[in-house]
């Protein structure tokens, strides 16, 4: 059982570093962030959606799992 389930989209965010010209890839998506904040907060979560085979779609799976 589960006290928060989020059914939504995970995706990259490419943020970039100030003054330099490369980019850094987050983890996010408004599900994502919510589950993940309930799960810092003692939440037991669940997530429903697709994630991509590439990598960024384990990228995103490995990021989800580290957060609980």
């Amino acid at each position: 059982m589960f006290d928060v389930l989020g059914l939504g989209e995970l995706l990259v965010d490419f943020t970039k570093t100030s003054g330099e010209m490369t980019y850094q890839a987050n983890p996010g998506g408004a599900v994502a962030n919510v589950i993940a904040t309930m799960s810092n907060m003692g939440c037991r979560t669940a997530f429903i959606g697709k994630v991509g085979r590439d990598d960024f779609g384990r990228f995103l799976a490995k990021s989800l799992e580290d957060f609980g």
